[in-house]
């Protein structure tokens, strides 16, 4: 009942990480311990990561900058200033 007060009030979505509702022999064996931790968990799944696709990722944009690199030191050889250092394209 005071849960569905306060979705009333607030509007608040119930879900597990904000509130449940215990037992007095869960609080019991808690030793009467209140914390919010010890009954609910607010920790989230961590993303997985496709690390072939971030690796492919990663070469894509190293190729960007070396072609950016190329061309932007095609501009300071005009320019007579030194190249900026190209790094290795592999």
């Amino acid at each position: 009942m005071l849960t569905r007060l306060i979705v009333d009030l607030y509007g608040w979505i119930i879900d597990r990480t904000v509130c449940r509702r215990v037992e007095m022999e869960e609080i019991e064996s808690n030793d009467y311990n209140l914390n919010i931790s010890r009954y609910v968990s607010t920790a989230q799944d961590e993303v997985e990561i496709d690390m072939k696709a971030t690796h492919a990722e990663l070469v894509s944009i190293e190729g960007e900058i070396h072609t950016a690199t190329a061309k932007h030191n095609v501009f300071l050889k005009e320019l007579g200033l030194p190249p900026l250092p190209l790094g290795d394209p592999d």
